[in-house]
């Protein structure tokens, strides 16, 4: 599986390299190779992968982009940043960090192409500091791209300044900042120095190589060219490269709109009206392009359409087209605040569903919880009624003696034989029961408790169990002796414990002693004599059912102490006595 696994990712991995490096491809061709990768992705299981992923979903969104599928690209690109990790757990990854910023950066530009500037800022502004140096680059030149759009035209110059310096950029991403660089410079009247960058990437670049890039640099060209007064190259630079299929719609339509600027300026310079004709044919297929597609420069082409009439002296059409333009930019106006209220309202949706994740989490954890405590539960009922019926068959079997016995030579020690038995029973059975209601209540309550009365009360109530073998039951320690804890629990210690102590006790003297001590504060009892202890209940391991091999009594106190977060201690001592401590905290 393992094998599967590494050869998909590593098919995965060529595809997108496939599709990020080469200069060759079409952004078509790049798409469909993002989309293979992201199909052969989406068969591995969600955790696998997530750069991977992450990067792919770029490709497929800068692609998009590349072929003004604007909308699209913001879909693929918000579907990416939706299963991005937070920024707290990216910090331990670079590389799904990196993956994440970069994504960020195509979904920026889709904004920018779509004319939501300040969409595209919030977004690029919000990607984490940290991250790689190219990814990093990226971010800065969406950002001066952004600044060049929405007329920051210096401080989009001096990205791309920084950006272009030696060494900083090659291939792809050079060529890019390149052309990116010029159209700014072109913007603040710097046509030569633009004309220079533009012959740095000429160099780069023919109709067969990088087509995306290609189209761009040409339309750049020809906008340059009419900068500088030389609208016949403009032209002719416009015509040639509109000869070739342009790849990346939005430069074709660059492309013609700087044809048919360059031809209005034709029609003033020469005084022939052929030109401006044919410039004016040119805008209004391009405005009907723009008005089907999604380029959103609609309005800034209808805004060129009436200067162009203007300066043919068509006042009405100049007048048509500007109102045209206000019209349109007042609709994209509008989209832009419904698309924000959308956003808005599909991130409160998103919060909404993340809550709702959480407390379902939180109902599936609680039921499991309660799922474990149940299965716990039947154990425990199980354990105590297989306990019941081991420890009832001794004393039964006593009783049956004595009563055989008692028939045959009735004595008074017979009948204190069979109460003796009679009395353990029903000790095993209150012992049982109140396990059983223990399990269920699971809590417990504190109050202020005299230990040193309880405990002397509970032994002379118990003290039966051994009179019959001579054992004596003795408490030592101070007349009273406060401590804050449960007192059911705590009686149920004391009388399961010293009863184990005299089942097990043949003669001599069982004593408890009390003590507390102060620093750290804690309550000793120490039950001591000369009964056994079986290995199992002086090891104690934690998977041996203490019940199965001791009886309920210590396997009851050992549960009840532990509710009341003390501990119970089994010790065979030197001189083949036994000892049972308790310690409360």
């Amino acid at each position: 599986m393992a094998t599967v696994r590494q050869r998909a990712l590593s098919d995965c991995r060529e595809l997108l390299d496939r599709a990020s490096d080469s200069l060759e491809l079409t952004p078509g061709e790049a798409l469909h190779l993002a989309e293979d990768a992201q199909v052969r992705l989406s068969s591995l299981p969600p955790s696998v992968g997530l750069p991977m992923r992450l990067e792919a979903a770029a490709r497929a969104a800068h692609a998009a982009v590349l072929l003004g599928r604007f909308e699209e690209a913001l879909r693929i690109a918000s579907a990416g940043l939706a299963i991005a990790p937070e920024a707290s757990d990216a910090e331990a990854d670079p590389a799904l960090r990196d993956a994440a910023a970069e994504l960020s950066v195509v979904q920026a530009r889709a904004f920018a192409r779509l004319g939501h500037f300040d969409a595209s800022l919030q977004t690029l502004r919000a990607v984490p500091e940290g991250i790689g140096d190219a990814v990093a680059r990226k971010v800065d030149a969406g950002l001066a791209s952004c600044f060049r759009r929405v007329g920051q035209l210096e401080e989009a110059a001096a990205i791309f300044e920084r950006l272009l310096a030696p060494g900083v950029l090659e291939g792809r991403e050079r060529v890019s900042a390149l052309i990116n660089g010029a159209s700014t410079l072109w913007q603040i009247g710097r046509a030569q120095d633009a004309w220079a960058h533009l012959e740095s990437s000429r160099a780069l670049l023919d109709a067969g190589t990088a087509p995306a890039l290609w189209g761009w640099q040409r339309a750049m060209e020809a906008w340059v060219q009419l900068a500088l007064g030389e609208q016949g190259r403009a032209i002719a630079i416009a015509r040639a490269a509109l000869q070739h299929p342009v790849a990346d719609e939005y430069a074709a339509s660059s492309l013609r709109r700087a044809l048919a600027r360059s031809l209005a300026r034709e029609e003033v310079v020469s005084g022939d009206a052929a030109p401006g004709e044919e410039a004016i044919r040119i805008l209004e297929a391009v405005f009907e392009d723009a008005l089907e597609g999604a380029f959103g420069d609609a309005p800034l082409v209808a805004e060129e359409l009436a200067e162009v009439c203007e300066q043919r002296r068509d006042l009405a059409g100049a007048l048509r087209w500007e109102r045209r333009a206000r019209e349109l930019e007042q609709e994209r106006h509008s989209r832009a605040l419904a698309q924000r209220d959308d956003v808005e309202r599909l991130r409160r949706e998103l919060l909404e569903a993340e809550v709702e994740a959480e407390q379902l989490r939180h109902h599936s954890d609680q039921l499991r919880t309660l799922n474990d405590d149940l299965a716990a539960l039947g154990r425990t009922r199980a354990r105590l009624l297989r306990t019941l019926a081991h420890d009832l068959r001794t004393p039964l079997t006593s009783l049956l003696c004595g009563i055989e016995i008692h028939r045959r030579v009735p004595e008074e020690r017979t009948l204190s034989l069979i109460e003796q038995a009679a009395n353990q029973m029903c000790s095993i059975v209150d012992g049982t029961l109140a396990a059983d209601a223990d399990a269920m209540a699971g809590q417990s309550e504190a109050h202020e408790v005299d230990v040193a009365r309880m405990t002397r009360t509970t032994a002379r109530a118990l003290a039966g169990l051994g009179r019959g073998r001579g054992v004596t039951l003795r408490v030592s320690g101070p007349d009273t002796l406060p401590w804050l804890t449960d007192p059911t629990d705590l009686d149920r210690v004391l009388q399961n414990l010293l009863a184990r102590a005299l089942r097990g006790c043949h003669e001599g003297e069982i004593v408890v002693a009390l003590r507390r001590t102060m620093d750290p504060s804690e309550l000793h009892i120490d039950i001591t004599g000369a009964f056994v202890l079986t290995p199992a209940e002086l090891e104690r391991p934690d998977e041996t059912d203490l019940a199965a091999v001791s009886g309920v009594g210590l396997a009851l106190a050992e549960q009840l102490v532990d509710r009341l977060e003390g501990d119970l201690h089994t010790t065979s001592l030197p001189d083949g006595r036994s000892s049972l401590r308790v310690v409360l905290y």
